[in-house]
């Protein structure tokens, strides 16, 4: 499987690029590029690597969700912090070929759960790069809507309330792929797909 989303901003296109690939093993390479920054994430069945490129230096995180709940550690040159979390929280590696199956496991409890989110919002600090931060959020299933990307596929449309988004925001899946989302100025799209 491979991918890339293209990225609008009021209708041109943006300079964020994000890409990804399976490599046949089950582990799922996803790398962002964005100025300043560079975000990459590799996945497997029950863990998570999220690299953090900065000025500043490399931060990493490094999770894994057993029956016991969710282990974080996060790691900053010699530095070591580890985390354990609710087995209910959901974690969400930033990355857009996430998106879809965080929304199904947020349905999957009701509608809302917390989610662990590596905090990006200040590059720059590498103290506070990449600490998750847990946020109570909410999906709602608005129904289905074939999209001009993905014309013979139907997709759930989704509101995903919480963090930075509002109401206004809409998420469209297929199966747990997201292929779409629009949320201000903002619009991304599943381009270059490969199953």
């Amino acid at each position: 499987m491979r991918g890339r989303y293209q990225y609008f901003n009021g209708g041109q296109p943006a300079p964020v690029e994000e890409t990804f690939s399976d490599d046949g093993s089950g582990s799922l390479l996803a790398v962002r590029s964005a100025s300043p920054y560079h975000i990459q994430v590799s996945a497997a069945a029950h863990t998570c690597d999220l690299v953090f490129h900065s000025p500043e230096g490399r931060v990493s995180l490094h999770t894994v969700c057993d029956a016991h709940g969710l282990e974080v550690t996060r790691r900053h040159i010699n530095a070591e912090k580890r985390w354990q979390l609710s087995a209910s929280a959901v974690f969400f590696p930033l990355m857009r070929v996430f998106t879809g199956r965080v929304i199904r496991q947020i349905a999957a409890q009701g509608g809302q759960a917390q989610v662990i989110v590596p905090d990006i919002r200040r590059p720059q600090d590498t103290e506070t790069l990449l600490v998750p931060m847990s946020e109570a959020r909410r999906v709602q299933w608005l129904g289905d809507e074939r999209i001009a990307a993905w014309p013979d596929t139907p997709c759930d449309v989704f509101s995903y309330v919480g963090g930075a988004y509002d109401a206004s925001a809409r998420f469209y899946l297929a199966g747990d792929l997201l292929v779409r989302y629009t949320f201000d100025d903002w619009e991304a799209v599943l381009v270059d797909y490969t199953p």
